[in-house]
């Protein structure tokens, strides 16, 4: 690690909105362990150089545009209930997993003094695009907050990883979450997605109305270690970023998505976490790996049931024929993520 900015990408009102970075997550009870070691293996090449690509890009968080309507549809904005408007009530990001469950980071509900937040203290709105739209009917409550075991934010960074069970069950898509057989299909220089309604001007501050995302590649173990040394785990975290700098998540984007395309579907690999400074050239973001934390999601029983539920053997209950249109009614929807192979 070189200098002194290395924070996490938390809360503009906690006066550090952190990176949150996203992890590789793996959400696989059956070989969950050989999963785990074919993702690390994959990303742990040779130390590379990715230089920003000559064609365009998608707009960049800090200094971006808006995400277009229905593109994050299961991203959640996290916000202090006692603030009515909801731009300046929004503190962290996270990811919808499961209907009454939200995947954040651990930093954005335990403060510096490593206390964690109440429940009764936030309520979330998902998939806004403006932030200043949420109305009091779009926010739901919190009522448990479930932080990593091994979390402590007074001694480091590892296992920045925390799940909010919803009192009510949102209406959006759950975010797939990558699999274990899907792991190895990561490799550095892939390109990933990221989103949030973090600072968009570093050094300085501008955080948006509007939601932004942006494209940035994976960087292999290697080449993460050479910048933060010791502060990087592989085993527990990723990074991504362009050599040249320019692009990523900053300040407020903490517990926000980081997403690649994995057989054709919109796939949740980690969750925003921290960095030093903010698209800064030759410092990638460093996310949560997903993939070292399949126990602590599946411990969730509101997990479980919902992917019990996804992956019961769909039957139809009924076909009706409108001409030459024919509606079939299923017991179940199709499951959407697994936890098998």
């Amino acid at each position: 690690m070189h200098g002194s900015l290395m924070v996490y990408r938390r809360a503009r009102h906690d006066g550090v909105r952190l990176l949150v970075g996203v992890a590789v997550c793996v959400l696989l009870l059956v070989g969950a362990t050989q999963g785990q070691a074919t993702e690390s293996a994959a990303l742990a090449g040779p130390v590379t150089t990715l230089d920003a690509p000559s064609g365009p890009v998608l707009p960049r968080i800090v200094g971006g545009v808006g995400a277009p309507e229905g593109e994050w549809p299961s991203i959640v904005a996290l916000l202090n209930l006692s603030v009515a408007d909801g731009w300046n009530a929004q503190f962290c990001g996270g990811t919808l997993i499961a209907p009454r469950v939200v995947l954040t980071a651990a930093h954005c509900v335990v403060n510096s003094s490593n206390v964690q937040r109440l429940p009764n203290t936030i309520n979330v709105a998902v998939g806004p695009l403006d932030l200043r739209t949420i109305t009091a009917e779009q926010r739901i409550a919190v009522s448990a907050i479930t932080v990593h075991g091994a979390y402590n934010r007074s001694i480091g960074h590892p296992d920045d990883v925390a799940l909010l069970t919803l009192a009510g069950a949102a209406t959006a898509t759950p975010m797939p979450v990558i699999s274990a057989a899907q792991a190895g299909l990561l490799a550095p220089g892939d390109v990933a997605r990221i989103a949030g309604w973090g600072n968009t001007a570093y050094p300085g501050s501008a955080y948006p109305y509007f939601l932004q995302q942006a494209q940035v590649p994976l960087v292999s173990n290697d080449s993460c270690f050479v910048y933060y040394n010791s502060v990087f785990v592989a085993a527990k975290m990723l990074c991504a970023g362009y050599n040249a700098g320019g692009v990523d998540t900053c300040q407020g984007d903490s517990g926000g998505p980081i997403t690649r395309d994995v057989a054709g579907t919109r796939t949740l690999i980690g969750v925003v976490s921290f960095g030093e400074g903010c698209a800064l050239v030759g410092v990638p973001g460093v996310y949560a790996r997903l993939s070292n934390y399949l126990a602590f999601i599946l411990g969730n029983s509101d997990v479980t049931t919902y992917l019990n539920t996804q992956n019961a053997t769909p039957t139809v209950i009924s076909v009706t024929n409108a001409g030459s249109a024919v509606t079939v009614q299923w017991s179940v929807p199709p499951a959407n993520w697994t936890t098998s192979s």
